[in-house]
C-alpha cells in the first residue's frame, strides 16, 4: 500500500453551491446526449446507445458526462486535446463559432468510426472548455462496408480520418466539408444525419452553458469545477491506495 506523503491530498470542501453547479453541468451533459439520440438517424445511436456526451474544461478535465457508453464519453477529453493540438500545430486558434469533427486514433480518438464533434465554450474572450459528443458511425468509407475492419493493415484502411475538421464556421455549415464527407461514405444519409445530430446537440450545449454562466458567474463556475476535479482525484487515489500490495 502506497502511503507516501506526496500522495496525500487535502480534501477540499464541497459546498452546497458546488453540488448544485455540478448538478447543472451533469444535467447539461445528459440533455446534450438525449438530444443527440433523439435526432440521430442510425440505430447505432438510437437503439444501441453507442454515443457519448460530456463537458470538458480548458485543461482537458472531464467535468460532467451523460451516462451512456463509457467508451464514448470517457475519451472525449482526449478528443478535445487532439483538436487543440492539431490547431496549435497549424498555428491556428480555436474559432468560437466553429464545430470540429475529429476521429484520429493517433490524437485522442478511440478508433476511426468513433467520430467526435467538439464545440468551444467561451465566456467573453476566455475559453472555459468544450462541449463534445462522440458516436459510432455505420460507415466511414473503409476498405469494406461497415465499421469494424478486422483485416485492416493500417488506419487508412479504416476510412476517412478527420483532424480538427471544421464543419461549421461562424455558426454556419461549411458546405464543402459536408460534401467531402458525404462523397466518401457508402450511406451518406445515415452518416451525415448522425453527424448533423452531433453538431446540433453541441450547439444546444453551448446555449445551455451560457444559461449556467448567466446564473452562477464564471468565477464560481471555475472554482467549483476545480474542486470537483480535486475530489475526483482524491477518491481515485483512495481506491488505488486501498488495493493490496502485489503485481497487477
Amino acid at each position: 500500500m502506497n502511503t507516501n506523503k506526496s500522495d496525500q491530498i487535502k480534501t477540499p470542501e464541497l459546498s452546497l453551491e458546488d453540488q448544485v453547479i455540478y448538478g447543472a453541468l451533469t444535467t447539461l451533459a445528459r440533455e446534450v446526449g438525449h438530444r443527440l439520440k433523439r435526432a440521430a438517424y442510425s440505430s447505432l445511436i438510437r437503439e444501441s446507445d453507442d454515443y457519448g456526451a460530456a463537458i470538458v474544461s480548458a485543461d482537458f478535465e472531464l467535468l460532467a458526462e451523460a451516462e451512456t457508453t463509457p467508451l464514448q464519453m470517457g475519451p472525449l477529453a482526449g478528443y478535445c486535446r487532439g483538436v487543440m493540438d492539431t490547431l496549435e500545430a497549424d498555428g491556428e486558434k480555436i474559432n468560437r463559432g466553429a464545430i470540429y469533427l475529429h476521429n484520429d486514433p493517433y490524437s485522442g480518438a478511440t478508433h476511426s468510426p468513433d467520430i467526435g464533434a467538439i464545440a468551444p465554450l467561451f465566456v467573453g474572450d476566455e475559453l472555459f472548455g468544450f462541449v463534445g459528443t462522440a458516436a459510432h458511425h455505420v460507415d466511414i468509407g473503409a476498405a469494406v462496408p461497415g465499421t469494424c475492419i478486422i483485416k485492416a493493415h493500417d488506419t487508412f484502411s479504416e476510412g476517412i480520418r478527420l483532424l480538427a475538421y471544421p464543419v461549421e464556421e461562424n455558426g454556419e455549415p461549411v458546405k464543402a466539408a459536408w460534401r467531402l464527407i458525404e462523397s466518401n461514405v457508402r450511406m451518406p444519409d445515415l452518416v451525415a444525419g448522425d453527424l448533423r445530430a452531433q453538431v446540433a446537440a453541441c450547439r444546444w450545449g453551448q446555449r445551455g452553458f451560457d444559461r449556467i454562466v448567466s446564473r452562477y458567474g464564471l468565477d464560481k463556475l471555475k472554482a467549483s469545477s476545480q474542486r470537483l476535479v480535486q475530489i475526483a482525484e482524491l477518491r481515485m487515489r483512495e481506491v488505488i491506495r486501498s488495493l493490496p500490495d502485489g503485481t497487477y
